[in-house]
This record gives structure tokens, C-alpha cells and sequence, in this order.
């Protein structure tokens, strides 16, 4: 239910970007990317080293626009 909750939440914030917008990753050696490829920019959302144990996505929900 709280991934769900999280999910919901996300999908709302990104909806704010153009309509074909993707939420992608990329590992890179010990490193993952994550970012968001919209068809005129690139948002990079975090750099996670692979130890790291998550992303803080309440960080992301509540990060000012």
C-alpha cells in the first residue's frame, strides 16, 4: 500500500513534464543513474552508489519545483 501510495505520487509530480517523458536508469560501473528523459531535456534525479540501499524517493516528492 505505501509503494502504491509512492507510486500515485510520483506519477502526479511527473505528469507536470511533457507527455512523453520517461523515468530511466543507467548503471554505470558501481554507480546508478537515475534521471528523466523528456523529449526536449534531460533531469537528472540522483547518482546512487550500488552500497547505497535506495533512493529517497520522500526527498524527491518533497524537493521544491
Amino acid at each position: 500500500v505505501q509503494a502504491q501510495t509512492l507510486w500515485r505520487a510520483l506519477q502526479l509530480r511527473l505528469g507536470r513534464f511533457e507527455p512523453d517523458s520517461q523515468v530511466r536508469e543507467y548503471v554505470m560501473d558501481d554507480y546508478l543513474v537515475l534521471y528523466l528523459l523528456t523529449p526536449s531535456v534531460i533531469h537528472l534525479l540522483a547518482v546512487r552508489h550500488h552500497r547505497q540501499l535506495a533512493f529517497d524517493v520522500y526527498d524527491f516528492l518533497d524537493a521544491a519545483d
